[in-house]
């Protein structure tokens, strides 16, 4: 007995000795000046504004090994906006629910198995549409975005928060896992999944269903990556909206019931020397029984960028096509953006930011918009 006790105190120590954890804080500020115009003059505005290259965040990363090969992690993402902390001065109600990390949070578990993510993590298509198919990420020029989507019109194709913020990109889900395989020669394999509930009428169990399957390849100065998708509703639609800090109305689910949309990415860059060519291919394909006007949609994007010592320059076009008839979105919609980086360090950058686009959503083909943004963000 007494053997069995010493036995099980020493594995017990080298076990201890073996777990190491860390907490590190880190995150980015971005502000600046905004210029916003418009075909309708009444649209048209200025001013100090956020977020025209990064997302300003707070984000909380632990891991812990907890050995046999084993680390455990976890990420909180709290998004906030560092030029306006209240809505007093808006027509918005300040409504919030839910928890105030915004951002991704999850719990993982990796190996060599892999990487398991549980809670709201990011979406592999993400990656994909913010960074293999273009160098603007998902903000000020990238097509990426709520207010141009490449993925679609808002509010008519797409889904809902319970499976994603927004329809006109998919960014994370919540209530999802994603699991990502180890590297093999260059390639790995993800895919994630959301669980559908659509039998009651309550709030928390009218969920949508979701599924991803994605591969991505990287091989010295070529990164190629392709999703495929598919957001299904049931029996009960799920809430359309969802009240975020502010009041501002995250989404508009366009399934209703018993209805499903289809999305497909492709996407690959390659660099040659200081410049990287960036090319992008999109379908979105809607069905929904109750409607006969939910949107189909293409997008194709080429973009470059060019390294001049601290200077990034960028460009960017895309060219987005849907299947509508009726209503005020137009059929054929283009952004064209040109942006510049003078980086000062690794953590900060001055940054400018041009972006004009026709056919916007919910508006005529004859509507324009452009947007000029000067700012600097900070990273730590």
């Amino acid at each position: 007995m007494k053997k069995t006790l010493v036995a099980i105190a020493a594995i017990a120590a080298a076990t201890g000795a073996l777990a190491q954890s860390s907490v590190s804080l880190i995150g980015v500020v971005d502000a600046g000046y905004q210029a916003i115009s418009h075909t309708d003059a009444t649209k048209k505005w200025s001013g100090i504004k956020n977020n025209a290259v990064q997302t300003s965040r707070v984000e909380f990363v632990g891991n812990e090994d907890v050995g046999s090969g084993l680390k455990a992690g976890f990420w909180m993402e709290l998004d906030f906006n560092p030029v306006q902390s209240t809505s007093a001065n808006t027509t918005s109600t300040n409504a919030f629910q839910g928890t105030p990390f915004t951002g991704q949070q999850f719990v993982s578990l990796s190996g060599g198995f892999g990487e398991l993510k549980i809670g709201q993590p990011d979406s592999p298509a993400l990656a994909i549409g913010g960074g293999t198919m273009q160098p603007f990420g998902t903000n000020v020029g990238s097509g990426y975005s709520g207010t141009w989507g490449r993925l679609g019109t808002v509010g008519v194709s797409g889904v809902n928060s319970y499976i994603g913020k927004d329809t006109g990109r998919i960014v994370r889900h919540e209530k999802n896992i994603v699991y990502a395989t180890p590297v093999f020669s260059g390639f790995q394999a993800k895919a994630e999944y959301s669980f559908q509930n659509d039998k009651s009428a309550t709030v928390t169990s009218n969920d949508n269903g979701y599924y991803s399957l994605s591969g991505f390849y990287t091989n010295g100065p070529l990164n190629v990556a392709a999703l495929t998708a598919k957001g299904t509703s049931g029996d009960i639609a799920a809430a359309g909206t969802t009240a975020t800090i502010g009041g501002t109305t995250a989404v508009n689910n366009g399934l209703g019931t018993s209805g499903s949309v289809k999305w497909n990415m492709l996407g690959a860059n390659y660099t040659v020397g200081a410049a990287t060519v960036y090319a992008g291919y999109t379908t979105t394909k809607a069905d929904n029984s109750a409607s006969t006007q939910l949107e189909d949609s293409k997008s194709s994007s080429i973009a470059g960028k060019y390294v001049m010592g601290n200077v990034d320059l960028l460009a960017n076009y895309i060219k987005r096509t849907n299947n509508l008839t009726t209503g005020t979105t137009p059929a054929e919609s283009k952004l064209t953006a040109l942006g510049a980086n003078y980086n000062l360090s690794k953590n900060t950058a001055l940054y400018f930011r041009n972006e004009h686009t026709t056919g916007l959503n919910t508006t005529s083909a004859t509507q324009t918009q452009t947007i000029n943004a000067i700012g600097m963000w900070v990273k730590f």
